[in-house]
């Protein structure tokens, strides 16, 4: 091996552009495969920062019937804790909105947790200033006590180690401040603060599923088993009681199953295919530049074998020239796939992905790049070490070192050539569904106007307004407000805004059967001032929209689109029907419809099914959090800045967050497309110039190979037509075995796409018919050059070289 590896970098050296060409090559490809892969890594490998992260796993429950999961009751986590024994312990926790204030900078809203207080003992977690919590904070009437995340002691209260102790007012409840969290951690995903949980009213209801459960596995026992032990003890709860743990399983996952499964998990293997696919179309290129200098290696092999070589080492030398060449290529692609990953970090840095997805190199990267320069070394280089240790010495020194592609070798050469070109157009084919799914999205109409509105959230806190008299009268003194700054045309106050999601709530319709459990009627509500329908440009289509008196007693009313009208009224006249929107068993007020509005997305923005929505006013619900909506033409930082100096004026302990307008939040939710698509469509871009350029190089090298033939042919009557003829048809056959190939595996690429497209169907006839056009246009370009310069030949000077 050192005789082969220092033969290998004379070589090099000795023909330093050509190793350069395939470097680039080689390095652009496993540059972006290593990219990837540290994403990969990062998103669904690596896991939670905490020693033996796979067995830290989340256990929820899960509906046997409806087959999807859900949080769980205090009382279901209980018997899970002191029935298994799988389990070193077990924590629950439910995240919460917090209004921090009383401390040195204005107030603000956080994301917090509450926690119970045995769970950073099972991660192992230590803090950096302070205390942990003890059993004591967890108890019913305990002081209220909290841990304050890193970013937020740094921010407001500079880094202040006298902040242990110190009380602040979170919620509008006095606590004090027992530690500081170790830099970085946001357990379990974005969250900025932690409080002791201390079960309310529901601690006793096992239908009141809030509660996410995490627990430390046992060194011995794996998440199998684990699974089989909690479905014995939740087969036993729903025995025990049927009413409410019917189909009631459990489903234990670990962290990045639970929160990296689904479309993100398939849009990030999809991506690690891409970039395997375009590093093999990498491979094929340089595998065929190779093949094209085994021509003049040939009477060097010839002279080695003579000599008595034999031909496993001369295949050995070879491949150890092809993986030094790899090596240097992932020398290369490492400093790429730095920037790359660099790029990605900030361009998904403020998306709420967990704090544990670092995008970073470690020892798993570091292998899979390893292995990435020893593989493609191996791919691009055995085929011409195979042919060139077949040469016949007989043949290559009886010719006086006159070379030429055997037809075993342009075989070989045509059938990399196929490949390639079938991994472009599956990898085309892909990045089209990708582009057309984003402009489905950018181009989906969301039946509002969303231009010059900028948005703020606000979240009431019980204790300063436990009833939900005083938070109307609260959000009505804002709502005039709004109103009446200067340069507002329209202001609103409601639950949800266009695109941005919107809850649901069980349906009863007068003169109907009540919905139940066994026959659910559920629909989509939000509740809205009676500004919204101004603000967003909604017109009723029938009747007319919200006003103020809709919400009192004896008066109550409410407004639908037209999916509501068709889904539950057979698209009779809505107006005058009466309703019931209820969210359980209990009953609440009739209300009767006043108008229909037409249909505004908002949820998925470009789902062709669309959603029935009832609009109640803002009297007819008990929510703590509201979004406020304002349109207006002046600049954003003038319109932001008197909006927070509203709120802070009705309330100077209560923050406005995530004030941003409209535009900018639907870009944020829209920022997966945006930047998966922009990577689909660069891999396929990257993949297309490979191709072409392979085809190109391939066709002009025979050209080059065949000039004496052409010569010939030319000299006897030859056409140019029938010489460019001569040339073309190599391609044409190329194309025609390439092409179906590579549509078969494009339909199978986009079946494994469907989940992630939007507005458009796997396997799209246009999409894979415009992929095999641009394939079939751009291979016959890069054949025509050629081509022509074949037909061009000066018969004499073809027949004297």
């Amino acid at each position: 091996m050192p005789q082969h590896l220092r033969a290998a970098i004379r070589r090099v050296a000795a023909e330093p552009g050509f190793a350069l060409v395939i470097v680039v090559a080689i390095g652009l490809g496993i540059g972006m495969n290593t990219t990837v892969f540290t994403l990969v890594n990062a998103v669904l490998l690596r896991g939670l920062p905490y020693d033996h992260p796979d067995e830290v796993v989340v256990v929820s429950t899960y509906d046997n019937q409806r087959r999807d999961d859900s949080q769980t009751s205090w009382p279901d986590y209980q018997d899970w804790m002191h029935a298994t024994q799988s389990f070193v312990g077990m924590a629950a926790m439910t995240g919460e909105s917090m209004n921090v204030s009383g401390g040195p900078g204005a107030p603000e809203r956080i994301s917090g947790q509450r926690i119970t207080t045995n769970a950073f003992g099972l991660l192992g977690q230590p803090m950096a200033l302070g205390r942990d919590f003890v059993e004591a904070d967890g108890r019913p009437g305990a002081p209220p006590v909290m841990i304050l995340g890193y970013g937020i002691w740094e921010r407001s209260f500079a880094s202040d180690p006298a902040v242990i102790g110190r009380t602040i007012r979170v919620n509008d409840m006095p606590t004090e401040i027992v530690g500081v969290m170790s830099r970085g951690v946001r357990f379990p995903q974005t969250s900025d603060a932690w409080i002791p949980l201390q079960p309310g009213e529901d601690r006793d209801k096992r239908d009141a599923r809030n509660f996410e459960v995490f627990g430390r596995l046992k060194r011995s026992v794996g998440t199998a088993e684990a699974q089989a032990e909690l479905a014995g003890i939740a087969a036993r709860l729903e025995r025990t009681y049927p009413t409410t743990n019917e189909h009631v399983g459990v489903l234990v996952q670990t962290f990045n199953q639970r929160q990296n499964g689904g479309p993100i998990r398939v849009v990030f293997l999809m991506l690690l295919a891409a970039v395997s696919l375009l590093l093999l179309i990498a491979c094929a290129n340089v595998a065929n530049l190779l093949i094209a200098r085994a021509i003049s290696r040939q009477r060097e092999i010839a002279v080695r074998i003579a000599l008595g070589a034999g031909r496993r080492t001369i295949v050995a030398q070879l491949l150890t020239e092809s993986v030094l060449l790899g090596c240097l290529g992932g020398l290369l692609g490492l400093a790429l796939a730095y920037i790359g990953v660099t790029l990605f970090d900030r361009a998904t840095a403020d998306v709420g992905k967990p704090y544990w997805i670092l995008f970073q190199f470690d020892w798993h990267v570091f292998a899979w790049l390893a292995l990435a320069c020893v593989g493609t070394g191996l791919i691009f280089g055995l085929a011409p070490a195979v042919q060139l240790a077949r040469t016949d010495t007989n043949v290559v020194l009886k010719d006086g070192g006159r070379g030429t592609t055997t037809s075993r070798g342009r075989w070989l050469v045509s059938s990399l050539v196929i490949v390639e070109m079938a991994f472009t157009l599956a990898l085309l084919a892909g990045a089209g569904v990708m582009i057309r799914s984003f402009l489905s999205l950018y181009q989906a109409d969301l039946g509002a106007r969303v231009d010059n509105v900028l948005t703020g959230s606000v979240t009431l806190p019980e204790r300063k307004y436990p009833t939900p008299a005083e938070r109307q009268v609260f959000r009505d003194r804002l709502g005039d407000r709004l109103r009446a700054l200067p340069g507002v045309e329209a202001a609103s106050i409601s639950t949800t805004v266009p695109g941005s999601g919107i809850g649901t709530l069980t349906l009863d319709i007068e003169g109907e059967r009540r919905a139940t459990k066994t026959e659910p009627r559920e629909v989509r509500v939000a509740s809205v001032g009676a500004g919204f329908f101004e603000t967003f440009g909604i017109h009723a289509i029938a009747g007319r929209v919200l006003e103020r008196r809709d919400g009192h007693t004896g008066s109550e009313g409410v407004v639908v689109n037209q999916r509501f009208v068709d889904k539950f009224l057979g698209g009779r006249d809505a107006l005058g029907r009466r309703i019931m929107l209820r969210p359980d068993d209990k009953d609440t007020p009739w209300a009767s419809i006043v108008g229909v509005v037409p249909h505004v997305r908002h949820n998925d923005t470009a789902r062709e099914e669309l959603d029935a929505v009832v609009y109640r006013p803002f009297e007819l619900s008990s929510s703590e959090s509201f979004i406020v909506a304002l349109r207006s033409h002046q600049p954003t930082t003038t319109l932001a800045a008197a909006l927070r100096e509203t709120v802070q004026q009705l309330d100077p302990d209560l923050p406005i967050a995530q004030i941003r307008t409209m535009e900018d939040m639907l870009a944020r939710m829209r920022w997966p497309f945006r930047v998966f698509g922009s990577l689909f469509v660069l891999f396929a871009l990257f993949g297309l110039v490979l191709s072409t350029i392979g085809m190109y190089a391939v066709t002009a090298y025979s050209v080059g190979e065949r000039q004496a033939e052409i010569g010939v042919r030319m000299a006897l009557g030859a056409q140019q037509t029938q010489v460019a003829w001569l040339v073309l048809r190599r391609g044409i056959v190329q194309l025609a075995i390439g092409v179906p190939l590579g549509l078969a595996l494009a339909y199978v690429v986009t079946i494994g796409m469907k989940s992630l497209l939007i507005g458009i169907n796997p396997g799209d006839p246009l999409t894979l018919g415009s992929t095999a056009v641009i394939v079939v246009c751009i291979t016959l370009a890069a054949c025509l050059v050629p081509a022509r310069r074949a037909a061009r030949l000066n018969p004499v000077a073809a027949l004297r070289n």
